[in-house]
């Protein structure tokens, strides 16, 4: 199963629900956490963890705790490089969906830029490591 780490802080609204409604048809297991405003206004998948964070990096830290290392595929929703570190020593395949992603991040994952590329390579990138 995919494991989703989401920044609602760092992440567009409308880029951040466009997401999850891609992510939610995958059966991925979403930790969100952000500001408790942020959180709600997005139309999250059923199963998903939404840990209100408030404070500067305390989301972050929140994504960070939920983190598990293993062989699973990452997606990482953000549009900062806060993760770089946890997506290069990920044992899986990595992404990173969002807008003007970190170029620290580029080295890590399979960078998607939801504004420039669209959501396809999101969904292409799913279709690759989801199992059937």
């Amino acid at each position: 199963m995919v494991q989703v780490l989401a920044d609602a802080d760092n992440l567009a609204t409308r880029w951040m629900t466009v997401t999850m409604r891609i992510v939610g048809g995958y059966g991925c297991a979403v930790t969100a956490a952000g500001a408790a405003g942020r959180l709600a206004a997005v139309r999250w998948p059923a199963d998903s963890r939404l840990v209100a964070a408030e404070g500067w990096q305390r989301a972050d830290l929140a994504l960070a705790d939920a983190y598990r290392s293993d062989s699973q595929p990452l997606l990482l929703v953000t549009g900062d490089g806060d993760f770089a570190y946890l997506a290069s020593r990920h044992p899986g395949p990595v992404a990173v969906a969002g807008v003007l992603v970190a170029r620290a991040l580029r080295e890590a994952a399979t960078v998607i830029d939801l504004a420039r590329d669209g959501a396809g390579p999101l969904v292409q990138w799913l279709d690759r490591v989801s199992p059937a």
